[in-house]
């Protein structure tokens, strides 16, 4: 079983907007840089070689939970482009 890259879901903000919009806003955006720091690094996790001796009982959530986190990356950037 393999963990594939999924976030391909950045999104590019400027400092414009980082200093000008509201506090939850700036909330919104830090959350997504923090989530897709994670992701990226569970995914390079799941590309390794450590990762293919994992029973697949272990494999399995780590897919999952890469899954959902790309998901609420999406989320999160829909988000951010209604702000």
């Amino acid at each position: 079983m393999e963990l594939t890259l999924q976030n391909k879901n950045t999104t590019t903000i400027n400092s414009h907007f980082m200093s000008n919009e509201n506090t939850h806003q700036q909330r919104v955006v830090s959350e997504k840089s923090e989530l897709d720091e994670k992701l990226e690094k569970l995914n390079t996790f799941g590309r390794g070689e450590m990762f293919l001796t994992l029973p697949e009982a272990e494999q399995e959530p780590l897919i999952r939970q890469s899954n959902i986190m790309d998901d609420y990356s999406k989320v999160l950037a829909e988000r951010i482009r209604a702000f």
